[in-house]
């Protein structure tokens, strides 16, 4: 990851928390169940796509060392 791109996501992520502050309590922007869902989802979706050898094979290509 570039500097760059560091700085970027940084600045990114304190201006939109900012925004959300600004007007009202950040709590508002704040949803549990709506969270859980989107997560819960990524991750069911991810694991009915990838046989478990897909991510066997995923695994050791991250571990490995160049």
């Amino acid at each position: 990851m570039s500097f760059s791109t560091l700085i970027g996501l940084l600045a990114g992520i304190i201006i939109i928390t900012m925004a959300m502050s600004a007007g009202s309590s950040i709590y508002l922007f704040v949803n549990i169940p709506g969270l859980m869902i989107v997560v819960g989802g990524t991750l069911a979706a991810t694991m009915i796509r990838f046989s478990m050898a897909d991510r066997a094979l995923l695994r050791s290509a991250c571990h490995s060392k160049p």
